[in-house]
């Protein structure tokens, strides 16, 4: 994993708000979630079965592993 400082990518910071939104969803034991975002590549991440190396594929495997439980889950765009 690599991780530079300073200010994140906008994919980063979308993906960031995603893996919050998902633990606080799991903290407060919310149930019927929809997670909608507007950023493409975090969708297409996150539905993907790859990942890389950077702090942003990090950060997607970390919701990942937490979307699984929420049953019926699936990330969509929002308009």
């Amino acid at each position: 994993t690599q991780l530079s400082p300073g200010c994140p990518e906008s994919r980063e910071a979308e993906a960031w708000d995603l893996l919050q939104a998902i633990t606080w969803a799991q903290e407060t034991n919310a149930t019927h979630v929809i997670f909608e975002f507007d950023c493409q590549v975090l969708i297409d991440t996150t539905c993907s079965a790859t990942l890389g190396f950077i702090e942003f594929h990090t950060i997607v495997a970390k919701c990942r592993a937490k979307l699984i439980y929420f049953t019926n889950s699936l990330p969509s765009k929002g308009f």
